[in-house]
């Protein structure tokens, strides 16, 4: 799509403006899967410094891998990639294994085997964007920029901050729908749950912060809930976590069936 920014219709929405400045790209090939090693490897090795810059390829990558989805944002003006996530999915044969998360937190939710038997969770992992990169991608300056609805709580600026965060949530949700996932395990920075939060992606945090790489929150989230809550308030960044529906699969509208099983009664430590 790189060349794309021609013209803007003022009648154009979040979603729209979203879809011509990013690309959300599952990594469905090895080349792409190799890209997001490297990608991590520009985060968590060269600016972050988190994991030894060892690789002599260049590329980030551990056991969890093998059990594992991702998907990169891309800046289409000029076909960057700014930065991947990784799903990773329940091991099919020991469910108590799964997740690093379960290596560093007791919590008695990420085991639970009423959960995992009933349920599909996953944990969200290398969730990174490069600053390097990102800075290397020119900022979208267009005046002409109006979002549909001028009660919207979102300028053309804080498009282009909080853009490529909202691509990797989507990036998140078309893997769930694809991978028929129900709940998100994570361990993340306060700061990356607040921001969330503003963005009505409110993440339930779990125990007590962890100290892994800085001080992480452990937290969860049911995804229908989060879903149906981004819809409610607001609905500018729903369209845009899920692509005008496309990847919602219900989830925004589903019967209290599918939120049966209460997480709140599971025992703290």
């Amino acid at each position: 799509m790189t060349g794309t920014f021609t013209r803007f219709s003022p009648e154009l929405g979040l979603v729209d403006y979203f879809n011509l400045l990013y690309s959300v790209v599952p990594a469905e090939t090895d080349e792409l899967v190799k890209e997001t090693y490297r990608l991590r490897y520009q985060v968590y090795c060269i600016e972050n410094e988190f994991e030894p810059p060892e690789s002599s390829h260049q590329m980030e990558t551990d056991e969890f891998d093998d059990n594992s989805v991702h998907s990169i944002i891309k800046y289409n003006k000029s076909g960057q990639s700014l930065g991947s996530v990784r799903m990773i999915l329940p091991n099919q044969d020991d469910y108590t294994r799964s997740f690093p998360i379960q290596k560093i937190c007791g919590h008695s939710i990420f085991t639970d085997r009423k959960l995992f038997s009933i349920y599909k969770p996953i944990e969200i992992s290398r969730f990174c964007l490069s600053k390097e990169l990102r800075s290397k991608a020119k900022p979208c300056k267009h005046s002409c920029i109006k979002l549909a609805s001028s009660s919207a709580p979102f300028s053309s600026s804080l498009l282009n901050q909080c853009g490529p965060i909202l691509g990797l949530i989507r990036g998140l949700i078309q893997m769930s729908s694809e991978n028929h996932v129900t709940h998100w395990f994570a361990i993340m920075e306060p700061s990356l749950i607040r921001l969330l939060a503003k963005l009505s992606i409110y993440f339930k945090p779990t125990g007590s912060l962890i100290n892994y790489h800085g001080m992480r929150q452990p937290c969860y989230i049911e995804l229908s809930e989060l879903l149906r809550r981004v819809y409610s308030e607001q609905p500018l960044v729903w369209e845009v976590l899920t692509n005008k529906g496309q990847f919602d699969v219900n989830l925004t509208n589903c019967d209290e069936r599918f939120s049966g099983y209460n997480l709140n009664k599971i025992s703290r430590y």
